[in-house]
Parts: structure tokens; C-alpha cells; sequence
């Protein structure tokens, strides 16, 4: 797989900084997405046209302000849950945007977790949620494994 840029990232609290790097450069702020310099732009068009198809690489070169927004996952959870805290959604596996699979799974993961309520009821809590894990967690390391 071919990554076009690695973005190093450590997130903080959403009302603290961000600190997070280009290349060589580190830039702190509160957002995550920056506008890019006229090399970063140049060094983005000779990567794209490496490998990207020439219909694509022209839609980028075309575009008139772009920006970069850095992308960030995590890696594949050891469990959802504990005691009777559940991880659902992006917090259970947080995916990039290029397989398009975030919302899929969030609705699986609801959809399996209501199922398992449904056959072990509140009093079996403990079991629903081992037999959620089971079933979820095998799937949802492999797409964010994938969707790197």
C-alpha cells in the first residue's frame, strides 16, 4: 500500500493544542487541518503523479487552495469492553476515511450489541457483551488493519 504522507500525531484534549508534523516540519495549533506551503504543494503533485492516475492527478492539480487535513488511526483494539462499558463505533476501531468503512461498522456494531442484549437480557450483561467482542472484534481489527 502506498502511502502519498505520514503524519507523526499526538492528540491531546479537543480544548488543548495539537501537535503534529509534515515532513520535517511540526506544527502546533488547535486544528488539524492546515494550509500547505508552495513545496508542500509541489512535492504533493511529483508523489501523486507517481501513482495516481492521470484523470485523478489532474483534479489535483487543478485545485486551486488545497489543504491538508491529517488522518490518524489506532491500532486494532485488544477489547471493547469492560465491567459494563462498551466501545462502539469509531472508539472501537478507528479506521481511516479511504476504505470508507466507519459508518458500516459503527451500525454493525450497534446492530450485533442489540442482538446480544436481546438473547442474554440485562441480567446475563457480562455474557452479551463477551459474545459482542467475539463476534465484532475478529472483523473490525482486520478492516482497521485494512484500511491502512
Amino acid at each position: 500500500m502506498y502511502t502519498l504522507f505520514t503524519f507523526p500525531f499526538i492528540a491531546k484534549p479537543a480544548s488543548a493544542d495539537c501537535i503534529f508534523a509534515f515532513g520535517t516540519k511540526t506544527f502546533q495549533g488547535t486544528s488539524v487541518t492546515m494550509k500547505v506551503s508552495s513545496d508542500m504543494i509541489q512535492k504533493m503533485h511529483q508523489e501523486a503523479e507517481k501513482v495516481w492516475t492521470p484523470e485523478l492527478f489532474k483534479v489535483l492539480k487543478e485545485t486551486k487552495k488545497p489543504f491538508l487535513n491529517v488522518i490518524y488511526d489506532g491500532e486494532p483494539l485488544g477489547e471493547t469492553f469492560w465491567d459494563n462499558v462498551v466501545l462502539v463505533g469509531d472508539v472501537a476501531h478507528p479506521t481511516t476515511p479511504h476504505c470508507l468503512r466507519s459508518t458500516n461498522m459503527s451500525i454493525l456494531d450497534v446492530a450485533v450489541l442489540g442482538k446480544c442484549l436481546e438473547k442474554f437480557g440485562a441480567e446475563k450483561l457480562r455474557l452479551a457483551l463477551e459474545e459482542y467482542q467475539f463476534i465484532r472484534l475478529p472483523v473490525t481489527s482486520k478492516q482497521v488493519l485494512h484500511a491502512r
